[in-house]
């Protein structure tokens, strides 16, 4: 299910606008500018890992998914997201002193419609 954690750790799930995809409009409205795609996700277990590795995990993936964040959150000096960093480093997707700012989403590729997924994969 698709959602948003904020730069104060609150999560939010997402629901698209026409009930079935997000378009890249929706995505932008939500992170609040250009969407820069930051991690490639595997979701086990309710834990998540650096996408690509299955091959070396013996825990059956549940669903592939990305984190997106603002592409300009540093130039516009947004807020530094703790929970949605530690979530990259803990996945073994980022250096510890990587930061994301500002809001981050994730979705499960599916989320996506296929004019967005299409042009950007």
């Amino acid at each position: 299910m698709p959602y948003k954690i904020a730069p104060d750790g609150t999560e939010e799930r997402l629901f698209p606008e026409n009930g079935e995809k997000f378009t890249l409009e929706e995505m932008q409205a939500h992170i609040g500018g250009y969407v820069e795609l930051v991690a490639n996700l595997e979701e086990r277990d309710g834990a998540y890992y650096r996408g690509g590795r299955g091959h070396a995990m013996h825990t059956p993936i549940d669903r592939v998914c990305a984190m997106w964040v603002d592409e300009e959150g540093l130039l516009k000096g947004l807020p530094f997201n703790k929970t949605a960093s530690e979530l990259c480093y803990t996945a073994g997707l980022r250096d510890p002193s990587y930061d994301i700012v500002g809001p981050a989403v994730i979705f499960m590729l599916d989320d996506l419609d296929d004019g967005w997924r299409n042009g950007h994969e």
